[in-house]
């Protein structure tokens, strides 16, 4: 693999973790996702995040520089470092000046209208995983849960429960469709904030029956 030195931890999730690493052989800073062997979405397909970045290359979607397997078979993608983070780190859920959400939600439509036009979908758009660069530029991050659209245009289940459209949990597919309502829920969040935001799993009829459809799916509860 690549001689990468982890110089801090930037974050962790359902996949692995997020590290700052300073690249030796280059001489730059970069972001390397590791993703453990038992939380690969698809073992069969163990390359598939940087394979589709490498395919969606675009302004506001994040660059990947290089992948590859531990000996543990750990995956590692190495990534840009955006060193402002991502839009959730910044702003921490509070409102953004409609100025400034305005521009990061236009830069995420190009980046997600490029990957339809592709005939991806991401099935994970949030706050954290829209980054930002120095020049307040956003990018779309985090295609760990991206697929290509099969025939018939839906595709299996996945995402972050608050921003999963109510048709995924009636018919169990995601679909374009499903990334613009997620979109519709980061504008909503990034506009009002979150302290509006209304708790999805508080009425006991639906919670249950949500719960029960995320443990099927292996939807993030969260």
């Amino acid at each position: 693999m690549a001689d990468y030195e982890r110089l801090e931890r930037l974050g962790a999730g359902n996949f692995g973790e997020v590290w700052l690493v300073f690249d030796r052989a280059l001489a730059v800073k970069r972001a390397v996702k590791y993703i453990p062997k038992s939380r690969i979405l698809d073992p069969t397909n163990l390359y598939n995040e940087p394979r589709i970045l490498m395919k969606l290359q675009h302004e506001n979607i994040v660059r990947v520089h290089d992948a590859g397997k531990l000996q543990d078979g750990t995956l590692y993608v190495a990534m840009e470092y955006l060193q402002r983070g991502s839009v959730e780190d910044i702003f921490n859920g509070r409102p953004i000046p409609l100025t400034k959400a305005f521009a990061i939600l236009e830069d995420t439509c190009w980046a997600l209208e490029y990957a339809h036009q592709k005939n991806y979908i991401h099935r994970d758009i949030k706050p954290a995983n829209i980054l930002l660069d120095q020049r307040n530029k956003a990018k779309l991050s985090d295609f760990g849960l991206a697929t290509r659209v099969p025939r018939g245009g839906t595709a299996s289940p996945y995402g972050y429960l608050t921003h999963v459209a109510p048709e995924v949990l009636r018919t169990s597919k995601t679909s374009k469709s499903s990334d613009i309502y997620a979109l519709g829920v980061t504008a909503y969040r990034l506009i009002n904030g979150d302290a509006f935001l209304p708790d999805v799993t508080e009425p006991s009829g639906i919670q249950d029956l949500i719960l029960t459809r995320c443990a099927s799916f292996n939807l993030p509860v969260t």
